[in-house]
């Protein structure tokens, strides 16, 4: 799929080839097909469950079989809340700035996540530092999509070595409220680090290193955002920093 950007005196324009358009009509109709999978699925969840609440209504049941409809109820709720997460993601709603629950959108982008991340072996820690709660003036959905694209930065970037760390820390700076994402991976190159201080996403193509990164830069700027990339002695780490909800210090939660 070849995307290129420029830059002229009439502002940014994008390139897109035949076979990228294909594409991305492709992705486009696949978030409308599984938003409509998500309803169908999410009914049929409905009545497992509720057949679990009458069958444990009953009472009196072996032990054995009470642990099983136990099991069955609490992983019918647990697919309930995966697809919740994912409709909301893909969900064809207007972009609007709120005040969004940073910690909330992590969870949800940690959530979609989660199965690949245990599959690649790599141990997630969240921390949150300083006084909560982390509100921040901005759109929801974007917030998701630029988390998700650092996530799965990390991810990739841990998955040669078989597994690995990330650490994710949201913290208040100020009037900011900042998310550090920290891998232990082999780092950033240089390059990289200067593609985004230079706004070089104009010139790449989606072959690029970090393409998903060059994008979620870009995504966060629009929305009054900073991504940036910081090296480590060992790993790397993406900083996202954005508004406090209203410019004004947070109370503590």
């Amino acid at each position: 799929m070849a995307v290129t950007a420029s830059a002229d005196a009439a502002g940014p324009t994008v390139n897109v080839s035949l076979d990228a358009l294909e594409e991305l009509n492709r992705l486009r109709l696949a978030a409308r097909v599984a938003a409509a999978a998500v309803h169908d699925v999410n009914n049929s969840l409905q009545i497992v469950s509720g057949q679990v609440e009458l069958l444990q209504a009953r009472g009196a049941l072996p032990e054995g079989i009470a642990e099983r409809i136990a099991k069955i109820g609490a992983h019918a709720a647990r697919a309930a809340q995966a697809l919740s997460t994912l409709s909301s993601y893909t969900r064809d709603d207007p972009a609007v700035s709120r005040i969004v629950d940073v910690s909330e959108v992590v969870a949800a982008a940690l959530a979609l996540r989660d199965f690949s991340l245990k599959r690649a072996k790599i141990a997630v820690s969240v921390d949150r530092t300083g006084a909560g709660p982390y509100h921040a003036a901005a759109d929801r959905r974007a917030m998701l999509q630029v988390i998700l694209n650092i996530l799965t930065n990390a991810e990739q970037a841990l998955r040669p070595k078989g597994g690995g760390s990330v650490a994710v820390t949201i913290a208040r700076e100020g009037s900011r409220v900042v998310l550090s994402v920290a891998d232990d991976g082999p780092g950033f190159p240089a390059e990289a680090r200067s593609a985004l201080a230079d706004d070089a996403w104009r010139r790449i193509d989606s072959s690029a290193a970090h393409l998903g990164l060059m994008v979620a830069a870009r995504i966060a700027a629009r929305h009054g955002q900073q991504l940036e990339l910081v090296a480590l002695p060992r790993g790397a780490c993406v900083r996202l920093s954005m508004p406090v909800a209203g410019g004004g210090p947070q109370a503590a939660g």
